[in-house]
């Protein structure tokens, strides 16, 4: 159910005087109808701001890490970022060591040279 309600009662005349449209019941009907409306907004508001506080009070208590765990994970963090560290730089030092590939001779080109020599 919508809880829009839109409907033409009466209108202001040219003198500021106000004619109505619509007869008495049907006002009241119109009264009836939008009140409940506004009941029933004022219940979804409600449960959206319970849901919401919900939320936010799970959030909080997720947020919230034991000291020691906390204390653990962050040395196991460091521990790992130390391992990650040191390999980046035995990589560093590997390629140092290693010569330039480009000024290496490539066996396949050679090989293939070979081929295509041999071929009459």
């Amino acid at each position: 159910m919508g809880l829009l309600l839109d409907s033409i009662v009466g209108y202001e005349d040219a003198d500021g005087g106000v004619c109505t449209l619509v007869d008495e019941s049907l006002l009241a009907l119109l009264v009836r109808i939008s009140n409940e409306r506004f009941e029933t907004n004022k219940l979804r508001i409600d449960r959206f701001r319970d849901n919401v506080m919900r939320g936010l009070q799970s959030t909080k208590a997720a947020e919230r890490e034991d000291p020691e765990k906390r204390r653990e994970r962050k040395r196991l963090e460091g521990l790992a970022r130390q391992r990650a560290l040191r390999a980046e730089s035995l990589e560093e030092g590997v390629k140092k060591t290693l010569p330039d590939e480009s000024i290496l001779p490539n066996p396949l080109a050679q090989n293939a040279l070979h081929v295509h020599q041999d071929v009459p």
